[in-house]
């Protein structure tokens, strides 16, 4: 059983005044910033997984996701939090990292306790939360270095170029081979031992690759996804 008629964002705004009663200031202001990151994410995204008749209420009330929809629809639209809002649209350290994921698992735990949401709806998103808590630091990580090893290739030199969200299909001796979403094409990669060392499985970076008369090289680094 859960409860009715509460929107998200009264919701979320209990969720922080209750956690203001025991955390310290400085750990509070890293909640409550996670807390309206959460928000601008549900406001801007969480209406494309709307079915059709909600769809149409959202377009009637003209309001903001937060204030129409209730305490259902938070948990489902963490994963888009933390694996795509987290890292390509908020500009944050590591440290700030670990502590969205962090909060998701404790907004999880506390939605159950209060009876917002239900049990299996709630561990789902505590182990979510606790994964990115580990994974979302070492993908910044990964981002900074791809970043560091960017080459410059000139058009003379440049024979092919590949955009596309690659991940590692295996580990040689000094590189990677790397394969596209979209290009499923095999790419090797030399790369430093540290950074393929940061690079796990089933973790996506978006690439521009650049091919030469002696193989592929990284031209530009962007985001790196490992949720």
């Amino acid at each position: 059983m859960t409860k009715i008629g509460y929107a998200i964002s009264q919701v979320l705004e209990k969720f922080l005044d209750e956690q203001g009663k025991r955390l310290k200031p400085a750990t509070m202001r890293k909640y409550r910033e996670v807390i309206e990151l959460l928000k601008d994410c549900l406001n801007g995204y969480a209406y494309q997984s709307l079915d059709k008749e909600e769809s149409g209420l959202y377009k009637r009330e003209d309001m903001k996701f937060c204030d129409v929809f209730g305490s259902e629809k938070i948990l489902p639209g963490t994963g888009e939090f933390m694996g795509y809002f987290m890292v390509r649209k908020v500009i944050a350290g590591k440290e700030f990292l670990k502590y969205s994921g962090t909060v998701t698992k404790k907004l999880a735990k506390w939605l159950h306790a209060e009876g917002f949401v239900d049990e299996r709806s709630a561990e789902f998103a505590v182990e979510a939360g606790s994964e990115a808590s580990k994974v979302l630091p070492g993908a910044e990580e990964l981002s900074n270095m791809l970043y560091d090893i960017e080459e410059y290739i000139s058009s003379d030199e440049l024979i092919e170029e590949v955009f596309d969200h690659f991940s590692i299909m295996d580990v040689k001796p000094d590189g990677v081979v790397l394969s596209g979403l979209f290009d499923t094409r095999r790419f090797y990669v030399k790369l430093p031992h540290g950074v393929v060392d940061k690079w796990h499985d089933g973790w996506e970076a978006s690439l521009q690759l650049g091919k030469t008369g002696d193989g592929w090289h990284i031209i530009s680094a962007g985001n790196v996804y490992p949720l």
